[in-house]
């Protein structure tokens, strides 16, 4: 697609850190304009936003390496790339949440609350970062023979499915859903639990378009790492959403 925006010399502008830094203003907009209604405020988003996507990015490059150690132990010059390439959503995730954990100690704000606020930016924020992978060319599905639905990539020979478009309009309908029926969700950490459920469900069924899905299954299963992960997520989501009220949590307003 559009890997490169433009070049100046030897700076060239990718045009997934674009994206990515666009997905990142979006979610910590909408995270601040969501706070007040969890008894947050703006500036609690926002300060924290900074670490949390700082954590989120190293965890999700680590991960990535540590995924596919095989390569980078051959090849150690890639190891530090600032091209925004080899990252991992599941790794972003585990590396803000850690993150969160420290600032919640430091702050003392609710986690829960935190979490039900900043749970549906998050989601959006992936959406739009599919669109970065598309135009980056990577991250793409299986080898078709007509068009549509197959498209071109840069690098690559024939047509191929356009994977991450689907992804992205699987976690952007999960979104709209969500928010079209977040006043029924008065229990705190509905929203995060529901958000768990929305993603890891997307990405499962992603997993059998991405193009490689099927070199990385497991052992003795017909699924692979990153389903195996998601199913995880998807049952940590609903412990959430079942799980009983503690007497501490006090139900959102209506």
């Amino acid at each position: 697609m559009f890997p490169e925006l433009f070049t100046i010399g030897n700076f060239t502008l990718r045009t997934f850190g674009v994206v990515l830094v666009i997905s990142f203003i979006a979610a910590i907009a909408w995270a601040s304009q969501r706070a007040p209604r969890y008894g947050l405020t703006k500036d609690q988003i926002q300060d924290s936003a900074f670490w949390l996507i700082i954590s989120g990015v190293l965890g999700a490059r680590i991960t990535y390496i540590l995924l596919h150690w095989s390569h980078y132990s051959q090849n150690t010059s890639e190891l530090f790339s600032l091209k925004f390439e080899g990252l991992t959503s599941f790794g972003g995730l585990i590396g803000g949440f850690i993150a969160l954990l420290i600032l919640q100690r430091k702050q003392k704000f609710s986690l829960w609350a935190f979490l039900d606020t900043v749970c549906l930016p998050v989601l959006l924020a992936h959406s739009v970062g599919r669109l970065g992978c598309f135009f980056n060319g990577c991250c793409y599905g299986h080898a078709v023979t007509t068009s549509p639905p197959g498209v071109e990539f840069v690098g690559l020979q024939g047509l191929y499915l356009p994977a991450q478009l689907y992804d992205a309009a699987m976690v952007a309908l999960g979104v709209f859903l969500l928010a079209l029926f977040e006043h029924r969700f008065r229990k705190p950490g509905l929203m995060f639990g529901a958000m768990l459920g929305v993603y890891g469900i997307s990405r499962f069924i992603y997993e059998f378009w991405r193009i490689g899905a099927s070199s990385e299954r497991m052992a003795g299963l017909p699924i692979s790492f990153a389903q195996l992960t998601s199913l995880v997520m998807v049952l940590l989501g609903l412990a959430i959403l079942v799980r009983p009220v503690a007497k501490t949590e006090r139900p959102l307003p209506g």
